[in-house]
């Protein structure tokens, strides 16, 4: 956050505890007024502050409300058969078959994906080359590109980001996902 960033958001917080702390009762119409336009300045200023924090990437703690997933591109990539290893359109449609709906991140580097499961799949994780990050994990953190980020650069959400619980990645799907296929089958 920048020091304009972080004034304005003083200013609103200011404001805020101003109108807390003001006997509504007591105030003049005019006076209410005033205090309700000075409320909705500083909401419509909080508003566009948040939509530029949003245009950036955030780190974001694993292990309270998620635990990620560490999948090698190469493991997704070369079993749909395509061809291209960087079909962004293969690779959502293939996560998709797998029944993933949401929660799929593309980091900046592209050498993996990060898939968001429910909080604890860590602790009973374990897939040949993949890693899951929850609470206890010393690198607990993933970037998550703003929600509304689904192509490069920069990090980027291949599937959605998920808006509740029962939309994260379930890890049977995932364990499916990069299970080798046999020949023959």
């Amino acid at each position: 956050m920048t020091r304009e960033q972080g004034t304005r958001l003083f200013l609103a917080s200011h404001d805020l505890e101003e109108a807390r702390a003001a006997d509504l009762a007591e105030l003049d119409v005019m006076s209410l007024i005033v205090l309700v336009e000075r409320l909705r300045g500083s909401l419509d200023d909080i508003i566009r502050l948040v939509a530029e924090q949003w245009g950036r990437a955030a780190g974001i703690r694993t292990g309270t409300h998620f635990d990620a997933i560490y999948l090698p591109a190469d493991d997704v990539e070369t079993r749909m058969g395509t061809g291209s290893i960087r079909d962004r359109d293969g690779v959502e449609a293939r996560l998709r078959a797998a029944g993933l709906t949401h929660g799929v991140i593309v980091p900046r580097t592209r050498f993996h994906y990060v898939l968001l499961v429910p909080p604890g799949t860590s602790t009973t994780w374990s897939a040949p080359r993949t890693e899951c990050r929850g609470l206890a994990h010393p690198a607990s953190y993933i970037t998550a590109p703003p929600p509304t980020r689904n192509r490069p650069p920069g990090p980027y959400w291949i599937l959605p980001p998920p808006s509740s619980h029962e939309q994260l990645c379930d890890p049977e799907r995932v364990r499916a996902l990069i299970r080798p296929t046999r020949p023959g089958r």
